[in-house]
């Protein structure tokens, strides 16, 4: 029963989803992630869209909310990769949910930062933990500041993959 119900208005309202998705977040991967991420907890959860009369607004809600939180995850997460400062005081915000987000965003990047190779791992904690310069950290490990800044580039690169990936399964 449930699942004959939802056919129809999966068909009749993923388009209008996945295109408000698209238009937010200017990515056509992103955007399909975003409308089944909201269609699987649409049914997962009947009593939202099956006694009800779902509409355009609701869906528009939910899509906003959602997007919104993948890019409030995003700039949090940008600004600890830009930042000089990686403590967590450095990102959290000014609210309760903001510190959540930044302790979740946090652990998640220290848990990525751990499974780096041992070599990659330490310049890229010397260089945003300890703050020191590609130059202190080449002499440091008596290696070029070349190299280090290759190993502070892939990190980078590493953390953006990897959080990018899983930004979308934060925000369900």
């Amino acid at each position: 029963m449930m699942k004959n119900s939802f056919e129809p208005f999966f068909l009749k309202y993923y388009p209008f989803v996945k295109s408000f998705a698209l238009k937010l977040l200017k990515s056509e991967e992103e955007a399909e992630d975003v409308a089944q991420d909201i269609f699987l907890k649409l049914y997962e959860n009947p009593e939202y869209w099956l006694d009800r009369q779902i509409n355009e607004y609701y869906l528009f809600t939910m899509t906003k909310n959602h997007v919104f939180n993948i890019l409030k995850r995003r700039a949090v997460f940008n600004k600890f990769i830009n930042s000089n400062d990686s403590s967590i005081s450095a990102i959290e915000e000014n609210t309760p949910e903001g510190y959540v987000v930044a302790q979740d965003i946090s652990k998640f990047l220290n848990d990525v930062i751990e499974k780096m190779p041992e070599q990659r791992r330490c310049v890229f904690k010397l260089n945003k933990l300890e703050k020191m310069s590609v130059a202190d950290i080449a002499d440091k490990m008596n290696l070029s500041k070349r190299t280090i800044e290759r190993h502070i580039y892939l990190a980078v690169k590493e953390l953006k993959k990897v959080f990018i990936f899983s930004i979308i399964t934060l925000s369900i």
